[in-house]
């Protein structure tokens, strides 16, 4: 298993996935655009999650909800869910 740096949250992941599974950026791979990924959605915690209530919170400024969103469907710590909203919220 090679591992990489994501561009957009520079954790860790591994060279053949298509979307971090940190913060859901899609991935290039060979060169090649994923943009049929839907970053609506992400793996994390081991589960594939919908994000659009979360993204909806984001865009309405309310980052308050869209933690309490992230910690609800994935049920990440609250510095986790931190970390991930400030990777997205770029």
């Amino acid at each position: 298993m090679t591992l990489i740096k994501c561009p957009h949250c520079n954790k860790d992941i591994e060279s053949t996935v298509t979307t971090c599974n940190h913060c859901g950026y899609p991935i290039t791979l060979m060169g090649k655009s994923t943009s049929t990924i839907n970053t609506q959605s992400a793996y994390i915690n081991g589960k594939n999650v919908d994000l659009t209530k979360v993204h909806e919170f984001l865009k309405n400024g309310s980052t308050l909800g869209a933690m309490k969103e992230l910690i609800a469907i994935t049920d990440l710590s609250l510095k986790e869910t931190k970390e991930y909203i400030d990777s997205i919220n770029k």
